[in-house]
């Protein structure tokens, strides 16, 4: 996964935690020289007017981040569909299987993520 240029963001609606979450996340990315590509919810979250709909959020993307839960997580499969793009997916709180990383884990998993040294499962 190294040589990541361009992240995709797809957040879940109405979680709380996301707006604060969300602007430290995309100012990582970008203090990391990384393009930032999200859908309107993550930009509601962000305090922008510049989000793009799901479907486009993967287009040049090499890694999308999935912010929510399990539900999340399946719609931003839907998303990026056979493109081969991984998913990052990180848990807002609630249960999830799939979404096994927490806010406290984002920017540890990132760093690993971004150094090629994460798992990718697939499915």
């Amino acid at each position: 996964m190294h040589g990541i240029e361009t992240v995709g963001i797809i957040s879940k609606p109405n979680v709380e935690q996301a707006h604060a979450v969300v602007p430290g996340l995309i100012e990582w990315l970008r203090n990391r020289k990384i393009a930032v590509r999200y859908d309107h919810q993550t930009a509601v979250y962000a305090r922008a007017n510049n989000g793009i709909s799901r479907e486009q959020v993967p287009q040049g993307a090499q890694l999308v981040i999935v912010l929510g839960g399990d539900g999340t997580l399946l719609s931003a499969a839907r998303a990026v569909g056979g493109s081969g793009i991984p998913l990052f997916p990180i848990n807002l709180g609630g249960l999830g299987f799939l979404t096994a990383i927490t806010i406290d884990e984002i920017y540890p998993e990132l760093e690993r993520a971004l150094r090629g040294e994460h798992r990718i499962g697939r499915r």
